[in-house]
């Protein structure tokens, strides 16, 4: 059936209608957060969230999945644990990237240079927009982290080749099928939490963390 095409007054009453149903949700807490941004963008989600507790899952899986190869050593857990362990880099990743690009959003601020410089000069940004005291500079094994876990997501995500080096340059010459392993994907979440801590305590915004994410009885 066509749509029909809403006259002046019905296009007034979907907005009040849209306009009332947005107050409502605000006052039941589904966009606990201010909007920003030229058009009304509401922000009350952050997705990095799911997307880390998903990586906190799939590093347990990894782990499962060693223990079975170590037990039975069948190959096909082998692999199955070489998976998780990718899942979890890449997701991992994207929760990291996630989190500090919402973080400007939530701050009103645009989010500029590399994903990275949002994390090393971001965060200090952040803190000033929100009226915290200049914080601490970020650790270096957490920027040390993230130039890494940004170059395993781009080999893996893109087979770059500057990236393919940079791996080399970092592990040696090692099948990287070999070490997409439980523990690169133990390694991963402790890194990240320590970054998704520096991150929140001087921003004030809230950050993940694994010890903080629920993990079902079927993805370990």
């Amino acid at each position: 059936m066509a749509m029909k095409s809403l006259g002046p007054e019905g296009v007034g009453r979907r907005r009040a209608v849209e306009g009332a149903q947005q107050a409502l949700d605000i006052e039941h807490g589904m966009f606990p957060f201010p909007l920003h941004a030229a058009r009304t963008v509401p922000i009350g989600y952050d997705p990095s969230v799911t997307l880390y507790r998903v990586a906190v899952a799939r590093a347990a899986g990894a782990r499962a999945r060693r223990r079975e190869f170590e037990s039975t050593g069948k190959r096909e857990r082998r692999l199955r644990e070489a998976d998780h362990c990718l899942e979890v880099v890449l997701l991992t990743h994207a929760a990291l990237e996630s989190w500090i690009n919402w973080s400007h959003l939530h701050s009103g601020l645009k989010t500029t240079g590399t994903w990275i410089n949002r994390w090393t000069e971001g965060c200090n940004q952040i803190a000033e927009s929100r009226g915290h005291p200049p914080p601490s500079p970020i650790p270096t094994e957490v920027t040390s982290f993230l130039a890494e876990l940004g170059a395993w997501r781009n080999f893996l995500a893109h087979g770059d080749e500057r990236a393919r080096l940079r791996l080399l340059d970092l592990i040696g010459e090692i099948n990287f099928g070999d070490a997409l392993n439980a523990d690169l994907a133990t390694e991963t979440i402790r890194l990240a939490d320590l970054a998704f801590t520096y991150g929140g305590s001087v921003t004030g915004i809230v950050a993940p963390h694994s010890s903080r994410c629920w993990v079902a009885l079927d993805e370990a």
